[in-house]
């Protein structure tokens, strides 16, 4: 496999498990294979329970909803098996922000605020997309600035 394909994976594991809330387990070290090349092994937590704790959508201000009416889905069955998420922190403060697609209607962009509390941004940066079909998404700092890029299929 791609070392970098492998560092970008392991990253967005890393990501991912950062914002479920896999709780306060220490993360293994980082593992240095070469020049920019870096990875370390996930472990699930010890305990047995999933490790998601159920939010309230209006408390955490994560309201968003992919509905496909049957007309699209008869059109093309791919399309319902649902839509993309990515986590970045977009705005700088130290918080994994989230943004998802939708196949039938605006993305959304969510700032973390901290404390599981979240806000929509999607109208102030921009990103709904609304009117375009998204099935995937994507953060990458694309042009070299520092900064996370997003991408939208």
């Amino acid at each position: 496999m791609n070392a970098r394909v492998r560092w970008v994976r392991v990253c967005s594991a890393v990501a991912a498990a950062l914002v479920v809330g896999c709780g306060e387990a220490r993360l293994p070290e980082w593992q240095q294979e070469g020049p920019g090349v870096r990875w370390r092994d996930l472990r699930p937590a010890e305990r047995r329970t999933a490790g998601f704790t159920a939010l309230d959508p209006g408390r955490a201000g994560l309201l968003f909803e992919n509905t496909l009416p049957d007309s699209l889905q008869a059109e093309n069955r791919i399309l319902g098996h649902g839509s993309g998420v990515a986590f970045a922190d977009v705005d700088g403060d130290g918080w994994t922000d989230v943004y998802l697609t939708a196949i039938d209607g605006p993305n959304h962009l969510f700032r973390n605020r901290g404390g599981w509390r979240f806000e929509d941004v999607t109208e102030r940066a921009g990103v709904a997309l609304a009117g375009r079909r998204s099935s995937g998404a994507a953060f990458a700092d694309v042009d070299g600035d520092g900064d996370p890029d997003l991408l939208v299929a």
